[in-house]
């Protein structure tokens, strides 16, 4: 089956000269798209209407974030922890830091799911000697609306190409260095996953990183090392 679809043509070009540009959110109440540089430690966000771009000094590298109901507060995947960040006085308010007796490790990919929980995955940052890729070290959280952080999926190298079905009741998540995403039931409700199975494979050489669902049904995930390519939301097999 060929997964190579076109695209329409190149809307616009926002030259900022990331580093390791992620994270890419639209939000509407805005008009506005807002995404992290890594490794830069920044967040941007880019007025469509005005054609402004505000670039936002953070205190630690960032490797996801979230839009909240409060438009001066962001919660962030920090890549110690995981905080609320409050733009106006630039306060950290932390609600967790799972992982930090794993010095290799910080945070990655993340989003908000439709029930308005925000779920963040780690990475393992250094090869394993002699090893084909990372160790296993890192998992997926998830932060709830009592603020609690809950580890929901680990024996990860590193978190990637987070997304849902449109009916929500299929996760989708990555593990970049294994070339491989896979495939959860999911229950909206209460956060839990179950019947973990593999979705796809990708070639030796590229490595699925971000992925987001479209209204047709599909899965878009940005390859790593290759090119952009749409995914059956069914599985293949």
């Amino acid at each position: 089956m060929n997964n190579i679809v076109g695209v329409d043509k190149l809307l616009m070009t926002i030259p900022v000269g990331n580093i390791l540009g992620e994270g890419v959110l639209w939000d509407d109440k805005t008009q506005s798209i807002w995404w992290t540089d890594i490794e830069a430690a920044e967040i941007l966000n880019y007025s469509i209407t005005t054609q402004s771009l505000r670039t936002i000094a953070m205190p630690y590298r960032v490797g996801s974030f979230g839009l909240t109901q409060n438009e001066e507060q962001l919660i962030v995947a920090f890549d110690r922890g995981i905080a609320l960040y409050h733009l106006k006085n630039n306060e950290v308010q932390w609600l967790d830091t799972p992982e930090s007796h794993l010095t290799n490790n910080r945070f990655n990919d993340g989003r908000v799911d439709r029930q308005g929980r925000f779920w963040a995955g780690t990475m393992v940052e250094s090869m394993v000697e002699n090893g084909p890729y990372p160790s296993s070290d890192a998992a997926l959280y998830c932060v709830g609306h009592q603020s609690q952080c809950l580890k929901v999926c680990e024996n990860i190298s590193i978190s990637n190409g987070l997304c849902w079905s449109p009916d929500g009741l299929t996760m989708y998540h990555a593990d970049s260095p294994k070339h491989e995403i896979f495939q959860y039931d999911f229950d909206p409700n209460t956060a839990s996953v179950s019947n973990k199975r593999s979705f796809v494979t990708t070639e030796q050489m590229i490595f699925p990183d971000g992925s987001e669902v479209d209204a047709a049904g599909y899965i878009w995930n940005a390859q790593w090392g290759e090119r952009y390519a749409k995914l059956p939301l069914l599985n293949r097999k």
